[in-house]
Order: structure tokens, then C-alpha cells, then sequence
């Protein structure tokens, strides 16, 4: 339902004399912004296809704040699908837009994105880390508060495999007393999914805690309609109740959100519990 009101949206800008001499720029956007609904609702195929064709009548367009709108929105996208691979490669083209726009929110999100792409991809984060630490920062003294959940999680993920779990918690606490004071709810399943791996990897793990995360996480991706979300963190939860020796309940948990999608099994989160499922027998 709310994609169809996204696209009588988008036809009434398309329609209207007035508004249509900014289609050109506009539809482009609507299109990774209809991405960005597809792939968290569990059609990552469909979200890639809408990306590639936002590109296409961009080839020739010069305007600054319209091509780092689309490749910022891109990148947003793929870190949605942890898309590693595509967000990395539209990474520079964020960047060289965000640098011909000037100083703003959107050079900064471009400097966190190369920090994450370095986190992710070497074996030592702590360059990429510390980037978007910076990037953060930045964003904060400009009041940007766009993506800052997403962003905090996409830290998280990086502090962890440093070993900096208490800061990750630190953070995710952070996230979740602002979701609850702002109702700023968009990306609250995966702050409650990562705020439950930032528990297992402290020093003296909490598993009654996480496994409450990861319940919490799963119930809100369902009430919002994140399929994809809801399967990541139902892998999660799985490993957690496989760890535990439950591993019937893992494998029923599990079965039953995987067989609900239809595509996307290239991507990772898919991939993640095909691997569980084969584990689990």
C-alpha cells in the first residue's frame, strides 16, 4: 500500500505542467528512494533493478546537488542490503559529487562511507574507524541527524570485530534513547539486533539480554514490514539458540522467515541463513 502511494506520488509531480520541468532530476531520486523500501521489505533483486535504472538518465546531468542525492540515496541503499561489494564500488561517485557540492552533511556522509568500505574490507579497522568517527563528528557540529541510526549500527559492526564491545552497547543505547524520544523509528529493528550482538561480545555476555534484543528486533521488523531486516535478525537469534543446544527452535525459527522470500538469495543476509540452515541439518 504505501508503495502505491509512493507512486501516485510520484505521478502527480510527473503530471503537474508546473513540477514536470523538474522530473528530470526528481525521478531519478524516486526511484533509489522506492529502492530503499524494496530492499529492506525482503526484494533486494528488485531494489538493485530500480538503482540501475535511476542511474540512466543521469548519464549527462551536471548539477551537483541532484547527482549527490542519487548516489548518496545509492549508497544508503546497499548498506541497507550490506550490499559490501556495491556500496564500495558507487562509493567514489558519492564522494566526487559530495566534493563538488562543498562543505555539507553529504561530504561527510560520503567520508564515513569510505571509512566503512576500509573497515569492511581490511583486516585491521581501525583506519576505517576512525574516519567515521570523524565523519560523525562532522555531521553532528552541521545537525545532520539523516541516517544517524544506520550510521551508528554500520559502526557497531566495525567496533566488534575490534573487540570494543562496551562502546558498541554505548552507542546502540544511545540510538535506542533517541528512537524513544524522537520516534525516530525507521531503522529501529537492526539498532535492537546489533545493540544484541554488541551483549554476546562483552567480556561476561548477557544471552538472556541479547536474546531479548533479538526477539525485540524481530517483532518491529514484523509490525514495519522489513522482511529483510526480520531475517537478519531471525539469523541471529538462531545462532544464539543453536549455541544454546536448542537447535530444533533454530531451525523452525529460521525455516520459517527464510521461506517467506522469493529472491535475493546472492545477497548476504540471505546467503547467512541458507549457511545456518545447512548447519542445523
Amino acid at each position: 500500500a504505501n508503495l502505491d502511494q509512493f507512486e501516485s506520488l510520484y505521478d502527480s509531480v510527473r503530471d503537474n505542467p508546473f513540477l514536470a520541468q523538474w522530473v528530470p532530476g526528481t525521478a531519478p531520486l524516486f526511484r533509489v528512494l522506492r529502492a530503499m523500501a524494496l530492499g529492506p521489505m525482503g526484494y533486494p533483486d528488485q531494489a538493485v533493478q530500480e538503482i540501475s535504472e535511476a542511474h540512466a538518465p543521469l548519464e549527462k546531468e551536471t548539477d551537483p546537488a541532484a547527482l549527490v542525492n542519487l548516489w548518496g540515496w545509492d549508497c544508503m541503499a546497499r548498506w541497507l542490503m550490506r550490499d559490501v561489494t556495491g556500496a564500495c564500488r558507487v562509493g567514489g561517485s558519492f564522494g566526487e559529487a559530495a566534493g563538488n557540492l562543498g562543505p555539507s552533511g553529504w561530504l561527510s556522509c560520503s567520508k564515513f562511507s569510505e571509512g566503512w568500505c576500509i573497515a569492511e574490507q581490511e583486516e585491521n579497522p581501525e583506519k576505517g574507524l576512525s574516519m567515521m568517527r570523524e565523519a560523525i563528528e562532522e555531521l553532528d557540529r552541521f545537525g545532520w541527524v539523516v541516517w544517524r541510526h544506520q550510521l551508528n549500527s554500520l559502526m557497531v559492526d566495525a567496533l566488534l570485530r575490534s573487540g570494543r564491545a562496551e562502546e558498541g552497547l554505548s552507542l546502540m543505547d544511545w540510538s535506542l534513547d533517541r528512537i524513544e524520544r524522537t520516534g525516530e523509528r525507521g531503522w529501529e529493528a537492526e539498532v535492537h539486533r546489533v545493540r544484541g550482538e554488541a551483549i554476546l561480545a562483552l567480556p561476561s555476555p548477557d544471552r538472556a539480554g541479547a536474546e531479548a534484543a533479538y526477539r525485540r528486533a524481530i517483532l518491529v521488523a514484523r509490525k514495519q514490514g522489513t522482511k529483510l531486516l526480520e531475517l537478519r535478525a531471525t539469523v541471529s537469534l538462531a545462532r544464539l539458540l543453536r549455541d544454546q543446544g536448542r537447535t530444533k527452535e533454530a531451525r523452525k525459527t529460521l525455516q520459517k522467515c527464510y521461506g517467506w522470500f522469493t529472491e535475493g538469495f546472492d545477497f548476504p543476509d540471505l546467503k547467512d541463513a541458507q549457511a545456518l540452515l545447512a548447519q542445523l541439518g
